[in-house]
């Protein structure tokens, strides 16, 4: 089911709970980040099997998951810019290695 906004996550619930699927699979993304705990609260509500991207989905109640948590799948792929574009500078102009470098924000940052 395709989802736009957060208001269409009721039709799509209900459009669920009417067909009884064997499983629900969510793909993760800003809008079912952003409702995670209602898509997890109706999968075990109407209790439907349910699989979710990443570790962060089990720990809130999901059923299973087939990858690691965010922050992880970050480091990881940062690793991997390392390793093919090399350290960047800061902005003192040292060189760090960027995973840390993204973990951080400027000081003078307005935010």
């Amino acid at each position: 089911m395709t989802m736009m906004t957060s208001n269409d996550f009721e039709g799509a619930f209900a459009r669920i709970a009417q067909q009884r699927p064997d499983f629900i699979y969510v793909l993760q993304d800003a809008l079912t980040l952003q409702n995670r705990r209602r898509i997890i609260d109706f999968a075990n509500l109407n209790r439907l099997p349910s699989m979710f991207v990443g570790k962060e989905w089990v720990e809130e109640g999901g059923l299973m998951c087939y990858g690691d948590r965010l922050p992880e799948r970050y480091r990881r792929a940062v690793s991997y810019v390392d390793k093919i574009l090399g350290p960047f500078p800061d902005f003192t102009g040292k060189k760090v290695a960027m995973g840390r470098a993204a973990m951080t924000s400027h000081p003078s940052a307005d935010y």
